[in-house]
């Protein structure tokens, strides 16, 4: 692939996939704790936070851009920022594949799956954490390292939150 070609292509951006983790990962702690075992409403608890989460950037990041430009955004200024914000989206992939794999086959549930997304959430953050740290530091392995213990200090707390919330 040449250099234009890659400048046509859009950037996945780590800073809605975590936000979206993190936003997901609260959410099915929630929602399993309150025994979601539909695989219907389950695909709903997926879909709706994301769904929000999108337009909600969208929105803040238009108005951002009239505060600080006085105008609105140009075309492609919002195709930019648009797909920034549809990245929210693209976390819903693998909980309602594994969502429809489940109801399709009966090989485990819907909280099942919630759980088992939760827990590939927080070794998403981890990934993120050590990529993320190798680029900046550096040395790309303290910095991976450093990288990945402030994902899993994110993970601890929404962990801590799930303590909590089951013993509430």
């Amino acid at each position: 692939m040449d250099k234009s070609t890659a400048r046509r292509l859009p950037r996945l951006e780590f800073e809605p996939l975590i936000y979206g983790t993190v936003t997901l990962m609260t959410v099915f702690i929630v929602s399993t704790d309150d025994g979601i075992n539909d695989f219907g409403d389950a695909a709903s608890v997926v879909i709706g936070p994301m769904v929000a989460s999108a337009l909600a950037h969208l929105f803040a990041t238009v108005l951002g851009h009239v505060k600080h430009h006085r105008s609105l955004p140009t075309r492609g200024e919002f195709a930019d920022d648009a797909w920034h914000s549809a990245q929210f989206l693209l976390l819903t992939i693998v909980p309602l594949v594994l969502l429809s794999i489940g109801r399709a086959t009966g090989w485990w549930s819907a909280a099942t799956t919630l759980d088992t997304v939760a827990d590939l959430g927080l070794l998403f953050l981890l990934v993120v954490g050590a990529v993320s740290g190798w680029h900046v530091a550096r040395r790309p392995w303290l910095g991976a390292v450093v990288g990945a213990g402030a994902a899993a200090l994110i993970g601890l707390v929404v962990t801590v939150m799930n303590l909590v919330v089951e013993h509430h």
